[in-house]
Protein backbone atom coordinates (compact mmCIF):
# COMPACT_ATOMS: atom_id res chain seq x y z
CA UNK A 1 0.00 0.00 0.00
CA UNK A 2 2.99 2.17 1.08
CA UNK A 3 5.08 3.98 3.17
CA UNK A 4 3.26 6.11 6.28
CA UNK A 5 3.88 9.70 6.98
CA UNK A 6 2.34 9.61 10.41
CA UNK A 7 2.32 7.17 13.13
CA UNK A 8 -1.06 5.76 13.73
CA UNK A 9 -2.85 3.27 16.67
CA UNK A 10 -5.26 1.00 14.89
CA UNK A 11 -7.45 -1.76 16.36
CA UNK A 12 -6.11 -5.11 14.53
CA UNK A 13 -9.54 -6.95 12.71
CA UNK A 14 -8.66 -10.20 14.50
CA UNK A 15 -7.40 -9.19 18.01
CA UNK A 16 -8.87 -6.00 18.65
CA UNK A 17 -5.86 -5.12 20.23
CA UNK A 18 -4.84 -1.47 19.39
CA UNK A 19 -1.62 -1.48 17.37
CA UNK A 20 0.81 1.00 16.25
CA UNK A 21 1.32 1.96 12.90
CA UNK A 22 5.35 3.83 12.90
CA UNK A 23 5.65 6.26 10.31
CA UNK A 24 8.22 5.02 7.20
CA UNK A 25 7.25 2.05 7.82
CA UNK A 26 5.20 -0.39 5.24
CA UNK A 27 1.31 -0.71 6.24
CA UNK A 28 0.65 -4.76 6.40
CA UNK A 29 -1.63 -6.16 4.64
CA UNK A 30 -4.20 -6.72 7.73
CA UNK A 31 -4.73 -2.91 8.37
CA UNK A 32 -5.22 -1.23 4.31
CA UNK A 33 -8.79 -0.92 4.63
CA UNK A 34 -8.27 1.00 8.42
CA UNK A 35 -5.49 3.62 6.74
CA UNK A 36 -6.40 6.55 4.20
CA UNK A 37 -4.53 7.93 1.50
CA UNK A 38 -3.97 10.90 3.10
CA UNK A 39 -1.92 9.10 5.40
CA UNK A 40 0.84 7.84 3.72
CA UNK A 41 4.50 9.90 2.81
CA UNK A 42 4.00 11.60 -0.39
CA UNK A 43 -0.24 11.15 -0.92
CA UNK A 44 -0.69 14.65 1.06
CA UNK A 45 -1.09 16.89 -1.96
CA UNK A 46 -4.23 15.53 -3.54
CA UNK A 47 -6.34 13.31 -0.88
CA UNK A 48 -8.30 10.78 -2.47
CA UNK A 49 -11.65 11.57 -0.50
CA UNK A 50 -13.13 15.13 0.00
CA UNK A 51 -15.90 17.24 1.48
CA UNK A 52 -17.55 19.68 0.55
CA UNK A 53 -16.03 21.85 -2.47
CA UNK A 54 -12.83 21.84 -3.41
CA UNK A 55 -10.46 24.91 -2.49
CA UNK A 56 -10.70 27.67 -5.06
CA UNK A 57 -13.90 26.61 -6.08
CA UNK A 58 -16.17 29.69 -6.15
CA UNK A 59 -19.57 27.99 -7.64
CA UNK A 60 -22.62 27.69 -5.67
Amino acid sequence: MGVLAHTLIVRHPDTLVATPLVAGSEVPDWATSLVDDADLDGANAEPKRTRGRKAGDSST
